[in-house]
């Protein structure tokens, strides 16, 4: 039977950690390993994150402490993953990858399907000439690529084209473009779409999820905050995943707006893991 393992990079919100991972169980067809790489930033987190991993067997890393050129949250989250990568207990699995703390599988998923003449399931980033992994979601066959976990996944630029976390990607995909076939997940940052173009896209979720959409882009209107979740859906409209996005604070809105979201959510996903 064909296994595999993710690497998870955390830093907040350790309350989502077990419903994605009963997401990832309910819908993803291979048994999956996760590999928890904790960039806290305050040990009562961490001590919640450590706790959560030792109560469900997940694999654990604690992240060093960053450099100080290096503490802007793309470098933070490049040097964890990596960080993560080179501790991790020796991936024997058939996929290897990387997703995001805060994205969810909510429909089924088969690897073996998905990728039967692929190896890598990636979300494709472009920059004019560049084109590189965005590793909050990429999952790849171990056998075909052993080495892309070992190759950085950094910020960079190029000819001034800057990346962001995963852009160094780009020197992987230039040295093994042969041997590199990809099913591109279609990024959809609902956020950047006239909401004209909102309810096809939303009409793709499970009705509990759909719901708690319309509840909270309600919500949002109300307290005159733009919402913003993403839907990162298979070109043949297989399978979906949702970003649920918001649980940082990049508007400057008050706390309980953003920790009301998330608990919404979370009891919206509860009602789609028991059915």
């Amino acid at each position: 039977m064909s296994t595999c393992k993710l690497v998870v990079c955390v830093c907040t919100h350790p309350e989502l950690l077990p419903f994605q991972a009963a997401s990832l169980k309910k819908f993803l067809k291979q048994p999956v390993d996760l590999c928890i790489v904790d960039d806290s930033k305050d040990e009562a987190t961490s001590s919640e994150f450590k706790k959560i991993c030792d109560t469900y067997s997940f694999e654990y890393i604690r992240s060093p402490l960053h450099h100080p050129l290096r503490e802007a949250p793309s470098m933070r989250h490049a040097d964890t993953l990596q960080h993560g990568f080179a501790n991790m207990k020796n991936p024997t699995h058939t996929y290897l990858g990387t997703i995001d703390a805060d994205l969810f599988l909510v429909t089924p998923l088969d690897l073996d399907l998905a990728l039967q003449e692929k190896n890598i399931l990636c979300v494709r980033h472009v920059r004019e000439h560049i084109y590189y992994f965005w590793p909050g979601l990429c999952i790849w066959r171990l056998e075909d690529h052993p080495t892309l976990h070992t190759f950085k996944w950094d910020i960079g630029e190029d000819r001034g084209i800057r990346m962001d976390t995963g852009g160094t990607t780009y020197y992987y995909w230039l040295e093994n473009q042969e041997n590199t076939n990809t099913l591109e997940i279609r990024e959809y940052q609902l956020v950047h779409i006239p909401r004209s173009e909102w309810a096809p896209l939303l009409l793709s979720l499970p009705n509990p999820l759909l719901e708690f959409c319309v509840f909270d882009i309600q919500r949002a209107d109300t307290m005159g905050v733009k919402w913003w979740s993403d839907l990162y859906v298979c070109p043949n409209n297989t399978f979906t995943f949702f970003h649920l996005r918001d649980i940082t604070n990049w508007q400057g809105v008050q706390e309980n707006y953003l920790k009301t979201k998330c608990e919404n959510f979370l009891q919206a996903l509860t009602v789609v893991l028991r059915t």
